[in-house]
């Protein structure tokens, strides 16, 4: 399931934590597919852009199969 996220006024810093938690996530497996980022001429500092996740969310336990 593809999910777009914008991001406006964001830090490289801000945008790198989200980055590796996404990463180092263990209930979701979550890939990045696209990723643009771009900067404000006035505020240098500030990130705009948007990533697009590829996500395969698994809720709780997998029930295992019963053996007959």
């Amino acid at each position: 399931m593809p999910v777009a996220v914008r991001y406006d006024n964001t830090s490289l810093q801000r945008l790198v934590e989200f980055l590796y938690a996404v990463n180092k996530s263990t209930d979701a497996m979550m890939d990045v597919r696209e990723l643009e980022i771009s900067v404000r001429p006035k505020n240098p500092g500030a990130l705009n852009g948007k990533l697009v996740l590829t996500c395969a969310y698994l809720k709780g336990d997998v029930p295992e199969e019963k053996t007959k």
